[in-house]
Protein backbone atom coordinates (compact mmCIF):
# COMPACT_ATOMS: atom_id res chain seq x y z
CA UNK A 1 0.00 0.00 0.00
CA UNK A 2 3.00 2.34 0.47
CA UNK A 3 3.97 4.48 -2.55
CA UNK A 4 7.40 4.27 -4.25
CA UNK A 5 9.21 7.04 -2.35
CA UNK A 6 8.29 5.45 0.96
CA UNK A 7 9.64 2.14 -0.28
CA UNK A 8 12.90 3.80 -1.36
CA UNK A 9 13.34 5.38 2.07
CA UNK A 10 12.52 2.11 3.83
CA UNK A 11 15.11 0.33 1.67
CA UNK A 12 17.77 2.97 2.30
CA UNK A 13 17.26 2.85 6.08
CA UNK A 14 17.28 -0.96 6.06
CA UNK A 15 20.55 -0.99 4.13
CA UNK A 16 22.16 1.19 6.82
CA UNK A 17 20.66 -0.55 9.87
CA UNK A 18 18.33 -3.50 9.23
CA UNK A 19 15.15 -3.78 11.29
CA UNK A 20 16.00 -0.77 13.45
CA UNK A 21 13.19 1.47 14.64
CA UNK A 22 15.84 3.91 15.92
CA UNK A 23 17.34 4.21 12.43
CA UNK A 24 13.89 4.85 11.00
CA UNK A 25 13.22 7.53 13.60
CA UNK A 26 16.52 9.25 12.82
CA UNK A 27 15.69 9.19 9.10
CA UNK A 28 12.26 10.67 9.75
CA UNK A 29 13.81 13.30 12.04
CA UNK A 30 16.00 14.35 9.11
CA UNK A 31 12.90 14.80 6.95
CA UNK A 32 11.29 16.68 9.86
CA UNK A 33 14.23 19.09 10.13
CA UNK A 34 14.28 19.49 6.34
CA UNK A 35 10.62 20.49 6.49
CA UNK A 36 11.45 23.05 9.18
CA UNK A 37 14.20 24.60 7.04
CA UNK A 38 11.85 24.91 4.08
CA UNK A 39 9.15 26.49 6.28
CA UNK A 40 11.65 29.03 7.62
CA UNK A 41 12.67 29.76 4.02
CA UNK A 42 9.05 30.30 2.99
CA UNK A 43 8.44 32.65 5.93
CA UNK A 44 11.59 34.59 5.01
CA UNK A 45 10.50 34.89 1.37
CA UNK A 46 7.13 36.27 2.49
CA UNK A 47 8.65 38.65 5.03
CA UNK A 48 6.85 36.92 7.90
CA UNK A 49 8.09 36.17 11.40
CA UNK A 50 10.37 33.11 11.20
CA UNK A 51 9.42 32.19 14.77
CA UNK A 52 6.07 31.07 13.37
CA UNK A 53 7.92 27.92 12.25
CA UNK A 54 7.52 26.79 15.88
CA UNK A 55 3.83 26.17 15.10
CA UNK A 56 5.12 23.25 13.05
CA UNK A 57 8.26 22.11 14.89
CA UNK A 58 6.76 22.27 18.39
CA UNK A 59 3.43 20.79 17.32
CA UNK A 60 2.73 17.75 19.57
CA UNK A 61 0.92 16.06 16.67
CA UNK A 62 4.05 16.21 14.48
CA UNK A 63 6.25 14.90 17.30
CA UNK A 64 3.85 12.06 18.10
CA UNK A 65 3.17 10.89 14.55
CA UNK A 66 6.68 11.36 13.18
CA UNK A 67 9.07 10.32 15.96
CA UNK A 68 6.86 8.16 18.12
CA UNK A 69 4.60 6.42 15.62
CA UNK A 70 7.03 6.77 12.66
CA UNK A 71 4.31 7.42 10.11
CA UNK A 72 5.78 7.91 6.65
CA UNK A 73 3.79 11.09 5.88
CA UNK A 74 6.74 13.23 6.95
CA UNK A 75 8.56 12.15 3.76
CA UNK A 76 5.88 13.67 1.52
CA UNK A 77 5.42 16.67 3.82
CA UNK A 78 9.13 17.52 3.46
CA UNK A 79 8.90 17.38 -0.34
CA UNK A 80 5.68 19.43 -0.33
CA UNK A 81 7.29 22.10 1.87
CA UNK A 82 10.29 22.14 -0.47
CA UNK A 83 7.99 22.44 -3.46
CA UNK A 84 6.23 25.45 -1.97
CA UNK A 85 9.57 27.05 -1.07
CA UNK A 86 10.78 26.78 -4.68
CA UNK A 87 7.38 27.95 -5.90
CA UNK A 88 7.54 31.21 -3.92
CA UNK A 89 11.14 31.54 -5.16
CA UNK A 90 9.69 31.38 -8.72
CA UNK A 91 11.75 28.30 -9.55
CA UNK A 92 8.86 26.46 -11.15
CA UNK A 93 10.77 23.46 -12.47
CA UNK A 94 12.26 22.64 -9.07
CA UNK A 95 8.86 23.19 -7.46
CA UNK A 96 7.37 20.70 -9.92
CA UNK A 97 10.12 18.14 -9.21
CA UNK A 98 9.50 18.33 -5.46
CA UNK A 99 5.73 18.16 -5.96
CA UNK A 100 6.19 14.96 -7.99
CA UNK A 101 8.43 13.52 -5.25
CA UNK A 102 5.72 14.44 -2.74
CA UNK A 103 3.19 12.58 -4.90
CA UNK A 104 5.49 9.53 -4.92
CA UNK A 105 5.47 9.70 -1.12
CA UNK A 106 1.67 9.95 -0.89
CA UNK A 107 -0.88 10.87 -3.51
CA UNK A 108 -2.37 13.96 -1.82
CA UNK A 109 -0.23 16.68 -3.48
CA UNK A 110 -1.55 15.76 -6.94
CA UNK A 111 -4.57 18.00 -6.38
CA UNK A 112 -2.24 21.03 -6.23
CA UNK A 113 -0.70 20.46 -9.66
CA UNK A 114 -3.35 22.40 -11.66
CA UNK A 115 -2.57 25.51 -9.59
CA UNK A 116 1.14 24.96 -10.17
CA UNK A 117 0.46 24.68 -13.90
CA UNK A 118 -1.58 27.89 -13.86
CA UNK A 119 1.16 29.71 -11.94
CA UNK A 120 3.78 28.57 -14.46
CA UNK A 121 1.53 29.73 -17.30
CA UNK A 122 1.15 33.15 -15.67
CA UNK A 123 4.93 33.37 -15.32
CA UNK A 124 5.40 32.45 -19.01
CA UNK A 125 3.20 35.37 -20.06
CA UNK A 126 5.81 37.75 -18.66
CA UNK A 127 8.56 36.30 -20.82
CA UNK A 128 9.26 36.20 -24.51
CA UNK A 129 8.78 33.01 -26.49
CA UNK A 130 6.16 30.30 -26.66
CA UNK A 131 3.55 30.83 -23.94
CA UNK A 132 2.85 27.11 -23.45
CA UNK A 133 6.38 25.73 -23.71
CA UNK A 134 7.42 26.00 -20.04
CA UNK A 135 4.07 24.77 -18.59
CA UNK A 136 4.11 21.77 -20.94
CA UNK A 137 7.75 20.95 -20.11
CA UNK A 138 6.93 21.11 -16.39
CA UNK A 139 3.89 18.89 -16.90
CA UNK A 140 6.02 16.32 -18.72
CA UNK A 141 8.62 16.62 -15.96
CA UNK A 142 5.96 15.92 -13.33
CA UNK A 143 4.67 12.86 -15.20
CA UNK A 144 8.17 11.56 -16.02
CA UNK A 145 9.33 11.63 -12.39
CA UNK A 146 6.21 9.74 -11.31
CA UNK A 147 6.71 7.12 -14.04
CA UNK A 148 10.38 6.74 -13.10
CA UNK A 149 9.36 6.24 -9.48
CA UNK A 150 7.05 3.38 -10.39
CA UNK A 151 9.39 1.64 -12.89
CA UNK A 152 11.14 -0.55 -10.24
CA UNK A 153 7.76 -2.01 -9.29
CA UNK A 154 6.42 -2.70 -12.77
CA UNK A 155 7.51 -6.33 -12.61
CA UNK A 156 4.35 -7.13 -10.65
CA UNK A 157 2.14 -5.27 -13.13
CA UNK A 158 -1.10 -3.76 -11.87
CA UNK A 159 -0.73 -5.65 -8.60
CA UNK A 160 1.36 -2.71 -7.39
CA UNK A 161 -1.94 -0.79 -7.11
CA UNK A 162 -3.81 -3.51 -5.18
CA UNK A 163 -3.11 -1.80 -1.86
CA UNK A 164 -4.33 1.54 -3.21
CA UNK A 165 -7.46 -0.14 -4.57
CA UNK A 166 -8.29 -1.74 -1.22
CA UNK A 167 -7.52 1.52 0.59
CA UNK A 168 -9.75 3.64 -1.64
CA UNK A 169 -12.62 1.15 -1.78
CA UNK A 170 -12.95 -0.22 1.72
CA UNK A 171 -11.17 1.88 4.32
CA UNK A 172 -13.09 4.27 6.56
CA UNK A 173 -11.76 5.61 9.84
CA UNK A 174 -12.25 8.56 12.21
CA UNK A 175 -14.12 10.55 9.56
CA UNK A 176 -16.40 13.53 10.15
CA UNK A 177 -18.03 15.05 7.05
CA UNK A 178 -17.87 11.75 5.16
CA UNK A 179 -19.78 10.00 7.96
CA UNK A 180 -22.46 12.68 7.76
CA UNK A 181 -22.75 12.16 3.99
CA UNK A 182 -23.09 8.40 4.44
CA UNK A 183 -25.79 8.96 7.09
CA UNK A 184 -27.71 11.28 4.74
CA UNK A 185 -27.57 8.89 1.79
CA UNK A 186 -28.52 5.92 3.96
CA UNK A 187 -31.66 7.69 5.08
CA UNK A 188 -32.88 8.73 1.63
CA UNK A 189 -36.13 7.03 0.47
CA UNK A 190 -35.60 3.53 -0.85
CA UNK A 191 -33.33 0.69 0.20
CA UNK A 192 -30.08 2.24 -1.01
CA UNK A 193 -27.99 0.24 1.46
CA UNK A 194 -29.01 -2.97 -0.31
CA UNK A 195 -27.59 -1.72 -3.62
CA UNK A 196 -23.89 -2.03 -4.43
CA UNK A 197 -21.87 -0.07 -6.99
CA UNK A 198 -18.14 -0.52 -7.66
CA UNK A 199 -17.81 -2.86 -4.65
CA UNK A 200 -19.35 -0.27 -2.32
CA UNK A 201 -22.83 0.04 -0.83
CA UNK A 202 -24.57 2.80 -2.78
CA UNK A 203 -24.64 5.31 0.14
CA UNK A 204 -20.84 5.03 0.49
CA UNK A 205 -20.30 5.31 -3.26
CA UNK A 206 -22.55 8.40 -3.42
CA UNK A 207 -20.66 9.91 -0.48
CA UNK A 208 -17.32 9.38 -2.27
CA UNK A 209 -18.76 10.83 -5.47
CA UNK A 210 -19.96 13.88 -3.51
CA UNK A 211 -16.48 14.34 -2.01
CA UNK A 212 -14.86 14.20 -5.46
CA UNK A 213 -17.40 16.70 -6.84
CA UNK A 214 -16.77 19.12 -3.96
CA UNK A 215 -12.99 18.90 -4.38
CA UNK A 216 -13.20 19.36 -8.15
CA UNK A 217 -15.68 22.22 -7.74
CA UNK A 218 -13.41 24.05 -5.29
CA UNK A 219 -10.36 23.41 -7.51
CA UNK A 220 -12.16 24.83 -10.57
CA UNK A 221 -13.35 27.83 -8.53
CA UNK A 222 -9.78 28.55 -7.41
CA UNK A 223 -8.48 28.20 -10.97
CA UNK A 224 -11.13 30.64 -12.21
CA UNK A 225 -9.96 33.19 -9.61
CA UNK A 226 -6.65 33.14 -11.52
CA UNK A 227 -4.69 34.39 -8.52
CA UNK A 228 -1.19 35.58 -9.39
CA UNK A 229 1.60 33.95 -7.41
CA UNK A 230 3.95 36.91 -7.94
CA UNK A 231 1.40 39.62 -7.10
CA UNK A 232 -0.64 37.85 -4.39
CA UNK A 233 1.71 35.22 -2.98
CA UNK A 234 -0.06 34.76 0.35
CA UNK A 235 -3.47 34.47 -1.33
CA UNK A 236 -2.07 31.86 -3.72
CA UNK A 237 -0.59 29.84 -0.84
CA UNK A 238 -3.89 30.11 1.00
CA UNK A 239 -5.50 28.37 -1.96
CA UNK A 240 -3.04 25.49 -1.57
CA UNK A 241 -3.94 25.41 2.13
CA UNK A 242 -7.66 25.29 1.32
CA UNK A 243 -7.22 22.30 -1.00
CA UNK A 244 -5.03 20.30 1.39
CA UNK A 245 -7.39 21.10 4.27
CA UNK A 246 -10.40 19.94 2.27
CA UNK A 247 -8.63 16.73 1.26
CA UNK A 248 -8.32 15.96 4.98
CA UNK A 249 -11.77 17.11 6.07
CA UNK A 250 -13.67 15.30 3.30
CA UNK A 251 -11.69 12.08 3.41
CA UNK A 252 -13.30 8.84 4.64
CA UNK A 253 -10.01 8.24 6.49
CA UNK A 254 -9.06 11.04 8.89
CA UNK A 255 -6.31 9.40 10.87
CA UNK A 256 -4.32 11.90 12.98
CA UNK A 257 -1.12 11.55 10.94
CA UNK A 258 -2.97 12.68 7.79
CA UNK A 259 -3.61 16.04 9.48
CA UNK A 260 0.18 16.55 9.59
CA UNK A 261 -0.01 17.57 5.90
CA UNK A 262 -1.92 20.69 6.94
CA UNK A 263 0.33 21.74 9.84
CA UNK A 264 3.06 23.51 7.75
CA UNK A 265 0.38 25.83 6.36
CA UNK A 266 -0.55 26.84 9.93
CA UNK A 267 2.81 28.62 10.17
CA UNK A 268 1.48 30.97 7.48
CA UNK A 269 -2.21 30.95 8.42
CA UNK A 270 -2.42 30.22 12.18
CA UNK A 271 -6.17 29.69 12.47
CA UNK A 272 -7.22 28.89 16.04
CA UNK A 273 -9.61 26.18 14.91
CA UNK A 274 -6.96 24.21 13.03
CA UNK A 275 -4.40 24.54 15.82
CA UNK A 276 -7.07 23.27 18.22
CA UNK A 277 -7.72 20.30 15.93
CA UNK A 278 -4.04 19.27 16.02
CA UNK A 279 -4.61 18.64 19.73
CA UNK A 280 -8.12 17.19 19.64
CA UNK A 281 -7.37 14.70 16.86
CA UNK A 282 -5.11 12.79 19.27
CA UNK A 283 -8.25 11.60 21.05
CA UNK A 284 -8.51 9.14 18.17
CA UNK A 285 -6.22 6.85 20.17
CA UNK A 286 -8.93 6.42 22.82
CA UNK A 287 -10.41 3.99 20.31
CA UNK A 288 -7.69 1.46 21.22
CA UNK A 289 -8.20 2.00 24.95
CA UNK A 290 -11.94 1.38 24.65
CA UNK A 291 -11.21 -1.78 22.67
CA UNK A 292 -8.85 -3.07 25.36
CA UNK A 293 -11.40 -2.26 28.08
CA UNK A 294 -14.22 -3.84 26.02
CA UNK A 295 -16.35 -0.69 26.13
CA UNK A 296 -16.78 -0.31 22.38
CA UNK A 297 -20.08 1.54 22.84
CA UNK A 298 -18.10 4.62 23.88
CA UNK A 299 -16.14 4.70 20.62
CA UNK A 300 -18.99 6.36 18.73
CA UNK A 301 -18.45 9.57 20.72
CA UNK A 302 -14.77 10.00 19.90
CA UNK A 303 -15.23 11.80 16.52
CA UNK A 304 -17.80 14.12 18.09
CA UNK A 305 -15.33 15.20 20.78
CA UNK A 306 -12.57 15.58 18.18
CA UNK A 307 -14.42 17.51 15.50
CA UNK A 308 -17.41 19.35 16.99
CA UNK A 309 -15.34 21.99 18.87
CA UNK A 310 -13.15 22.37 15.75
CA UNK A 311 -16.07 22.98 13.38
CA UNK A 312 -17.75 25.41 15.79
CA UNK A 313 -14.54 27.41 16.19
CA UNK A 314 -13.88 27.23 12.42
CA UNK A 315 -17.31 28.72 11.73
CA UNK A 316 -16.58 31.46 14.28
CA UNK A 317 -13.16 32.14 12.70
CA UNK A 318 -14.64 32.40 9.22
CA UNK A 319 -17.50 34.59 10.46
CA UNK A 320 -15.10 36.99 12.21
CA UNK A 321 -12.92 37.09 9.11
CA UNK A 322 -15.91 37.90 6.88
CA UNK A 323 -17.04 40.67 9.26
CA UNK A 324 -13.54 42.13 9.35
CA UNK A 325 -13.28 42.03 5.57
CA UNK A 326 -16.69 43.70 5.20
CA UNK A 327 -15.70 46.41 7.68
CA UNK A 328 -12.44 47.08 5.80
CA UNK A 329 -14.29 47.30 2.47
CA UNK A 330 -16.75 49.76 3.97
CA UNK A 331 -13.91 51.92 5.30
CA UNK A 332 -12.23 51.86 1.86
CA UNK A 333 -15.44 53.04 0.18
CA UNK A 334 -15.89 55.83 2.74
CA UNK A 335 -12.37 57.05 2.06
Amino acid sequence: IYPPMAQFVFRAVHSIKPDSILAMRIAFLLFDVLTLFFIIGILAKLGLNKNMSAVYFWCPLIIKETLNSTHLDIIGIAFLAGSIYFLVSHRHSLATVFLALGFLSKLYPAILFPLYFQSCLQNSRKKEGNLWLRPIINSLLFISIIVLGYIPFMGIGLKMFDGLKAYSLYWQSNDSIFSCLVFIFKNLPGELSNISFLSNPLPIFLSKLTVVCILMGVLIWLLLKNTSLSENTETFLKQLFILMALVFLLSPIQNPWYLCWVVPFLCLFPLRSWILLTGLVGLYYLDFYFDYQEIQSWKIWIPWIEYLPFYLLLILDLKNKALKKGKNNQQDRSC
